[in-house]
């Protein structure tokens, strides 16, 4: 299997979210692949990393990933895997 190499785009923290984003809050699988962080430490928010314009097979990568994160968060950190056709 091959590298998979990630870049940011773009990044952005938001006050208030709209219906279709509140969903990702609830850890329910929607129309994109997210990791999904709790919290597990004063320093750590409840986050959300949202992958846009993956491949199925990226968004597997991307899922495979999750421990290497879960390395450096207290927190449990998890992938919920968008719904396919959505």
């Amino acid at each position: 299997q091959g590298e998979i190499l990630w870049k940011l785009q773009s990044a952005e923290c938001k006050k208030d979210l709209d219906s279709r984003n509140l969903r990702l809050f609830d850890n329910k699988p929607t129309f994109v692949t997210y990791v999904s962080a709790a919290p597990g430490a004063p320093s750590e928010r409840e986050v959300r990393i949202i992958f846009w314009g993956v491949t199925a097979e990226e968004g597997e990568g991307i899922c495979d990933a999750v421990p290497t994160f879960q390395k450096n968060w207290r927190g449990k950190v998890s992938c919920v895997r968008a719904i396919p056709g959505q």
